[in-house]
């Protein structure tokens, strides 16, 4: 695409390239070329200009997109501590349930330990009986054993005063 300042340039150019055809004359190719060297620098300066004004807009774009982009950055930051704030809330709610937890971890060897001194007293208690349960028995015989021998004696005693008598 050629720009209007493009086209001025080329149709200067032609014109010059014309007039250097037709005009011998030297002083007439220097004043041409003195022309010819004004109408570029005035070119330049038109292309300078647009160029000015391109870049005044890329500018303008830019700072727009800029601004867009320190509003996304203010954005992004107020999530980061909103999401920081959320973690250390919960970071808050673990501690708190890791507390709970250990304090049920102790309360349950608590009740192992309750749970075992139950078992070797009721083992204890359990071996007593047994133990106690022997002795009657034992007792139950010397008993059964005497009472054996005071009837055998009785009879014996009987007998004999049937007998002798």
């Amino acid at each position: 695409m050629t720009t209007r300042a493009e086209l001025e340039k080329q149709a200067y150019e032609n014109a010059i390239h014309n007039l250097n055809n037709r005009v011998p004359n030297s002083t007439k190719v220097k004043e041409m070329e003195n022309l010819k060297d004004y109408l570029n620098m005035r070119i330049n300066e038109k292309q300078n200009n647009q160029q000015q004004k391109q870049l005044n807009t890329d500018i303008v774009s830019k700072d727009a997109s800029l601004s867009t982009l320190k509003q996304l950055r203010d954005r992004l930051v107020k999530s980061i501590k909103q999401t920081k704030e959320d973690i250390d809330k919960q970071t808050q709610l673990i501690n708190k349930k890791d507390q709970e937890i250990s304090q049920s971890e102790e309360d349950i060897r608590r009740q192992e330990r309750e749970i075992e001194y139950k078992k070797n007293l009721l083992l204890t208690r359990d071996r007593m009986l047994e133990l106690s349960q022997e002795k009657n028995v034992y007792k139950k015989k010397v008993i059964f054993t005497l009472l054996a021998v005071i009837i055998a004696i009785v009879l014996l005693m009987i007998v004999t005063y049937f007998y002798l008598r």
